[in-house]
């Protein structure tokens, strides 16, 4: 029996779609950016689970950095690990994570996990006393706070122009030569027509500078990402699901409910109610098969997370490892109901109601054909893997589902 050691493979050191595959290889992929975040394992903060009496508390904290331009793309990091026994490879997948979408500017996500957890005293005469635990609060954000530096770096700008602009007009005061020949009452008279002109062109002045405060051009980062982690044992692939949600919000057209949104917006908050549209691309992602030392494993079976594989016959020691890393991209339209109430900027609830799906009522299948990449590591190697290569051409396809 050869023992297979703990191996990555991998896009990249760390999840970065910039560096990934093309989710459509015929239209290509852009990789003008770079994503950064936190190895597995690291967080900003991780406080582990603290217990003060009958309380338990713990809170959690990553980041995620998008720079530049990326995508359509997606990227996977895991390890693989296992045995040959005879004529059977097995392989187990472990840490898995998958990431999917397209980004363009500059902005910073803060995803968190926050929790809060009550105890209960209880006795019994086996166990004697004992703490019951139950959560009592949850907040939990795979996405998290967002700070789009780019708008923000943009409104400075032009804040600073506007300053220097208001700053470079400096207004010189004619000064007035007496009118000889005119009566008092004349020079009076004369003197209000001439103020009244000038509080008008002041008035006009102010109105222009507001049209032009109207027109500035608003600019901010967008991004459609998913990402995922420790799905493979559950669900025998990776599924990110990229998605792009227009609301629909109704509350400006129904008077009492404006009324709540403006006494909100006085604590630096909203309310928001309505409809949301949502444009969805779940993106299948799996091995498929592996090759030891170049040598074709037959097609695997997966179960709870490990990939059964015929045809090692012969293989001993390996030395490398390539996997065969297919994906297939849906096309999905939902449709749900969401509100939101914010105050003061800290307080936030948003909730929506469960999305359904229009493609799974119509019974309508929109898909690209599966698309594969090899990508080999060294058997033990930490690191990233290598890309060898891609198969299989890729299409469109409509299939229309009992």
């Amino acid at each position: 029996m050869a023992k297979i050691k703990k191996t990555r493979i991998s896009t990249s050191p760390t999840l970065d779609i910039c560096q990934g595959f093309a989710l459509f290889p015929n239209i290509g992929t852009i990789r003008a950016g770079r994503t950064f975040s936190a190895p597995p394992g690291k967080h900003i903060i991780n406080t582990g689970r603290k217990t003060i009496l009958l309380w338990q508390f713990s809170a959690t904290v990553d980041y995620r950095i998008f720079a530049g331009i990326c995508g359509p793309a997606y990227a996977t990091l895991f390890d693989v690990s296992g045995e040959i026994n005879s004529d059977t490879a097995m392989l187990k997948v472990e840490l898995d994570q998958a990431a999917a979408g397209v980004f363009a500017g500059l902005t910073v996500f803060f995803p968190y996990d926050f929790v809060v957890r009550s105890g209960s005293v209880k006795w019994t005469l086996k166990k004697g006393f004992y703490t019951t635990w139950k959560n009592s609060f949850h907040k939990q954000d795979k996405t998290g706070y967002k700070i789009d530096l780019l708008e923000k770096l943009v409104e400075f700008i032009l804040k600073k122009l506007k300053e220097d602009k208001k700053g470079g007009d400096g207004k010189i005061e004619k000064q007035k030569e007496p009118m000889k020949g005119v009566s008092q009452e004349k020079k009076k008279q004369t003197g209000k027509e001439d103020e009244k002109e000038e509080d008008e062109k002041e008035e006009d002045e102010k109105e222009e500078d507001e049209k032009e405060e109207d027109k500035d051009v608003s600019v901010s980062s967008f991004a459609i990402y998913s990402q995922v982690e420790n799905q493979f044992a559950k669900l025998g692939e990776m599924l990110p699901q990229p998605t792009f949600s227009l609301p629909i919000d109704i509350v400006p057209h129904i008077e009492p409910l404006a009324a709540v949104d403006a006494a909100l917006k006085a604590v630096w908050g909203g309310f928001q109610v309505g409809p949301r549209l949502d444009f969805i691309v779940p993106v299948h992602i799996k091995p498929s098969g592996a090759s030891l030392d170049n040598k074709r494993l037959g097609t695997p079976k997966i179960q709870n997370g490990a990939l059964t594989m015929t045809g090692a016959h012969g293989i001993t020691s390996p030395e490398s490892i390539t996997m065969e890393m297919t994906h297939q991209s849906e096309f999905k339209f939902g449709v749900a109901l969401y509100t939101s109430i914010s105050a003061c900027k800290l307080f936030s609830f948003n909730q929506a109601t469960p999305r359904l799906v229009l493609n799974d009522l119509l019974g309508i299948k929109i898909a690209t054909d599966p698309h594969c990449n090899y990508l080999t590591s060294v058997i033990g190697n930490l690191n990233t893997s290598e890309d060898v290569g891609s198969c299989d051409s890729e299409k469109i396809s409509v299939v229309f589902e009992p």
